[in-house]
């Protein structure tokens, strides 16, 4: 695991800890019907400006995997991409919450704009507008339990008030059910009923349930046991919010889980790839068609990259290099014949696309390696890839993953 993909998982963590926080307790203080000011709002703020700081390091590592030239195709991929677009509406909204008077209509739009990048972008987002808004309210619903937390921890710690706990206690009823409910949908969406236990996004995914199996056993304890007991034992208030404490602590491991599972593995759930899923795109001179990935070979990080590049002008060009989010490296390797065996080679210099003529990069002769992938590259996604040309300048693609053989 590389220093970078270290990075991202950290901030992805902040990330969703913070985030989960600012927006939740927002959320959970209007259906509890306490009051933003005090202790809430510097909780909100503060959460808040974590959450900037978050997005802003996830865009900057974003943009570092694009190759990190500041000109229009490499920002233009961190606008048009969904990650890109996600944690700029994330950002944005953690501004406007940590910077503005925290009022309580203008504090759930801000809210509701955090929550929504999860939304956007994520695996379940890839799907489709539907399977987003399911994640939408199961991060959504997630965030209220946590700020819900946070809003009792604030409660007088001598006497808290045993309306808003009851309150509390019934709402989560119904938004425990609704976080598992959808999360049972997304799980389903992602990886089918005949789910292959061996790939590392499953195993991210069992860690998390044991954390909130663990979670919801704690809770129930709260719930049956220790709440009750408010009102007629002294030691039961300490118990309470040593209680919360740990529910909060949970959290944030499932959050660092979180970030690893979406960072270092994909849903393996194949699909075909059909040939629309790879437009003929144009630049200048150059016409690049036909591109596809291979899909991951088990757990191996590695795979390859195939396109054709047509050149209709009168001067020839160079392709120097690639980036890929998806990698930590992208080479040009080439296959060749030494007697009877079969052998790969690095190229150290570009590929000349000559005037009037073309290049193909295929299984069998010159192509792009990944090395370093950084999650399972599963058939049916997509990867955004960066194509550096001499003349023509850069490429941005969404190339398609597939089992398939290129032709």
């Amino acid at each position: 695991m590389t220093v970078e993909t270290v990075l991202a998982i950290l901030a992805k963590a902040v990330l969703y800890a913070a985030t989960l926080t600012a927006a939740g307790t927002v959320f959970s203080a209007m259906t509890l019907r306490t009051s933003l000011s005090g202790g809430l709002e510097m909780i909100i703020r503060h959460a808040a400006l974590m959450s900037a700081g978050a997005s802003l390091a996830s865009l900057f590592l974003l943009f570092l995997r694009l190759g990190g030239g500041f000109n229009m195709p490499t920002l233009s991929a961190i606008y048009e991409e969904p990650v890109g677009i996600g944690l700029i509406v994330q950002t944005l909204s953690a501004i406007l919450l940590a910077c503005v008077p925290v009022q309580r209509w203008l504090a759930l739009i801000a809210g509701l704009g955090l929550i929504s990048g999860f939304g956007i972008a994520g695996h379940s987002a890839a799907h489709g507008a539907a399977w987003g808004l399911v994640a939408g309210v199961h991060v959504l619903l997630a965030a209220w339990w946590v700020g819900g937390l946070w809003t009792l921890l604030n409660l007088n710690s001598a006497k808290p008030p045993a309306l808003v706990i009851r309150r509390f206690s019934r709402q989560a009823l119904f938004g425990v059910a609704g976080i598992l409910m959808a999360g049972l949908v997304i799980v389903i969406g992602l990886l089918g009923t005949d789910i292959d236990f061996s790939g590392d996004y499953v195993r991210w995914l069992l860690l998390k349930l044991c954390l909130v199996a663990v979670l919801l056993a704690l809770a129930t304890l709260n719930k049956v046991v220790l709440t009750p007991k408010l009102d007629t034992e002294v030691t039961a208030v300490h118990r309470f919010r040593l209680a919360i404490k740990v529910e909060l602590s949970i959290m944030v491991a499932i959050a660092l889980v979180v970030a690893c599972m979406t960072t270092v593995s994909m849903p393996d759930r194949k699909v075909m790839v059909s040939n629309d899923l790879a437009p003929t795109v144009r630049l200048r001179d150059l016409t690049v068609r036909n591109y596809m990935m291979r899909a991951s070979l088990g757990n191996v990080p590695t795979s390859t990259l195939y396109l054709n590049i047509v050149n209709s002008g009168p001067n020839e060009d160079t392709l120097l290099s690639a980036d890929c989010i998806c990698a930590d490296r992208v080479t040009f390797h080439r296959m060749k014949m030494q007697g009877n065996v079969m052998t790969m080679e690095d190229l150290d210099q570009g590929l000349v696309i000559p005037p009037h003529g073309h290049i193909r990069l295929d299984p069998m002769g010159t192509h792009l390696m990944l090395t370093g992938t950084k999650h399972r590259l599963v058939a049916g996604s997509k990867e955004t890839v960066v194509l550096h040309f001499q003349r023509s300048g850069e490429f941005v693609l969404q190339v398609p993953v597939s089992d398939l053989q290129h032709d």
